[in-house]
């Protein structure tokens, strides 16, 4: 997640979310960083076209994660 932030986002204007999906430590609180990510890279020119395959394949490894 913070990869496609970096690649597709302002550093500046991605950098508090960025700190906040690194300070996670369960897979239950990443699953609620997904949405505020989503909006993050969708509303870029160059992630707009990938955000809904990218938000797909991060769901899919959450869903494959050992959620407490």
């Amino acid at each position: 997640m913070c990869n496609t932030l970096l690649t597709f986002a302002n550093r500046v204007r991605v950098g508090k979310l960025i700190e906040e999906i690194k300070a996670v430590d369960r897979p239950a609180d990443l699953k609620e960083m997904v949405k505020p990510w989503y909006m993050a890279i969708s509303e870029t020119p160059g992630g707009m076209y990938q955000a809904n395959d990218l938000r797909a394949e991060v769901l899919k490894m959450l869903e494959n994660m050992d959620i407490d």
